[in-house]
């Protein structure tokens, strides 16, 4: 009998192995295989850092830097004797430094598996791709190599989930038509990039990426009549199912502003006409729908697995004399302290929940130097504020152009 059990829990356990590898996940957030919502840019779509048991990592003007978790000391991810990294002045010698990447505009980096990704624009030898790739990098930044080179030429919007990269791409053809895809690149079974999405609508482009459990939710922005609109659509990654979210009982079109804990949450449009902001959420499959607070400004929403922050940037405060803030939230949306940025250099110009110790704030001074911060969470929620400690200044970087060999 004792055999008997043994060969079955063996079984169940090599079935539930097999699954995993084969992507079989539930329908919810599963830390190390999916999009790390608690890094992604809910305004820009950019991902700019990640987050790996050893540390976190992140990029600045073509170079990646790592901080260590326990001390956040921070250090270019490279190890060549001799190298000046972001110091180097002779720019025939920038692409050698291990720590650079031609990353051209918008920056993504993510970490899955053993591995991180980051798109690249050329590949480990300095090679231009010509519509850009996807780069696979060891954690200590010693092996490289381009996993796949991309079809179109993507956006800002990104995201990797679960063993698979989607990116979203546009093409204006001479008569200004819009061609606009999503595609998937399954780093799994060699690169293979496939389109989910196809869109041709009037100057439409797709500026978000927002996955989730078993789903990829985008937001598809077009006119119509000389007039903008917004669709909400998902794609269910299992059947390859496309739907257009439309919250019952909503009268008005709305605005997805998230997906956590399980749950879609969102703001009716007409929130710009009225000045009060009706925060709302469903459940995935958008069937229970709730009332949560209201807000008198436009903030944007974020959250971590614990907890919820309120975030409001500096373009929504343009008309305005108010300074940015952050607020952080319990679960139930009750607010439980405020971030204190008079200690900050400059303008606030990025926010971070990050994992279970910290959130991070970017800001940019008279100087257009960027300085990094860390708020510890638990000191937040105990006092009731969080004291920014910076813990990066780059300074200047002396290249962050390559004269790429080939």
């Amino acid at each position: 009998m004792k055999k008997f059990i043994a060969c079955l829990l063996l079984a169940a356990l090599m079935i539930g192995t097999t699954a995993c590898q084969k992507g079989s996940f539930g329908d919810t957030y599963i830390e190390g295989q999916d999009q790390q919502y608690m890094y992604t840019d809910l305004f820009y779509g950019a991902q700019e850092m990640t987050e790996t048991e050893e540390g976190y990592y992140f990029l600045y003007q073509n170079y990646l830097f790592f901080a260590d978790r326990e001390t956040l000391e921070v250090s270019p991810l490279c190890d060549n004797p001799g190298c000046l990294h972001e110091k180097e002045t002779d720019t025939s010698k920038t692409w050698k430094c291990n720590a650079y990447y031609f990353t051209g505009i918008d920056n993504f980096i993510a970490s899955w598996g053993d591995s991180l990704y980051i798109k690249v624009e050329s590949n480990q030898m300095g090679k231009r791709l010509p519509k850009g790739g996807l780069m696979q990098v060891s954690k200590d930044g010693m092996e490289k190599s381009i996993v796949c080179e991309f079809q179109e030429l993507p956006g800002s919007s990104n995201a990797l989930h679960r063993g698979k990269f989607y990116y979203a791409s546009k093409e204006v053809d001479r008569k200004l038509s819009a061609n606009y895809n999503i595609h998937e690149v399954d780093l799994q079974n060699g690169g293979s990039d496939r389109i989910l999405y196809n869109g041709k609508k009037e100057s439409g482009c797709i500026p978000q990426l927002l996955c989730y459990g078993n789903h990829l939710y985008f937001k598809e922005s077009y006119v119509k009549d000389e007039n903008s609109y917004v669709d909400v659509k998902e794609i269910n990654l299992q059947t390859g199912e496309i739907t257009e979210l439309k919250p019952e009982g909503e009268e008005e079109a709305f605005y997805l502003r998230g997906v956590f804990h399980d749950r879609i949450y969102y703001t009716s449009t007409n929130s710009y006409e009225t000045g009060q902001w009706d925060w709302k959420y469903m459940n995935l499959d958008q069937s229970n729908r709730q009332e949560w607070f209201s807000t008198p400004e436009e903030q944007l929403l974020y959250a971590d697995t614990r907890y919820f922050y309120l975030y409001t940037p500096w373009v929504y405060l343009a008309d305005s004399e108010k300074e940015p803030s952050i607020s952080m939230l319990d679960k139930d949306g009750n607010q439980i302290g405020n971030c204190d940025l008079s200690a900050i250099e400059g303008d606030l110009i990025d926010f971070m929940p990050g994992g279970e110790q910290y959130f991070f704030l970017i800001s940019i001074d008279d100087d257009y130097l960027h300085h990094y911060y860390a708020v510890n969470k638990e000191e937040t929620a105990k006092t009731g504020q969080g004291k920014p400690k910076e813990f990066f200044q780059p300074g200047d970087i002396v290249s962050s152009v390559s004269d790429l060999p080939l």
